[in-house]
């Protein structure tokens, strides 16, 4: 089965302080004006990502079969003692 890669950066290009959601995971970050983040996705399905720009937040929604990894600075943002799991298939 094949595995797509997406990587990208989503940066802050207001003058003030946003909110960046990671779904479904439901992590929430502050994201400081002209800050940027990289955003690391895989999965077995092409497509597998949304993103919302809000007007003082910005969204991105991972789909189904997806794991994400996310930095700031060279630094994994909400790391812990394991990965994130896989987007369960929606019923």
């Amino acid at each position: 089965m094949p595995v797509y890669e997406v990587s990208m950066m989503v940066s802050n290009s207001r003058e003030s302080t946003i909110t960046f959601v990671l779904e479904p995971w439901g992590e929430i970050y502050t994201m400081e004006p002209r800050a940027r983040f990289t955003l690391l996705l895989r999965s077995s399905i092409q497509g597998a990502v949304e993103i919302d720009d809000g007007v003082d937040s910005m969204t991105v929604y991972a789909r189904e079969g997806c794991t994400a990894a996310l930095f700031q600075d060279g630094e994994e943002l909400g790391a812990g003692t394991s990965p994130r799991p896989r987007v369960p298939k929606i019923p």
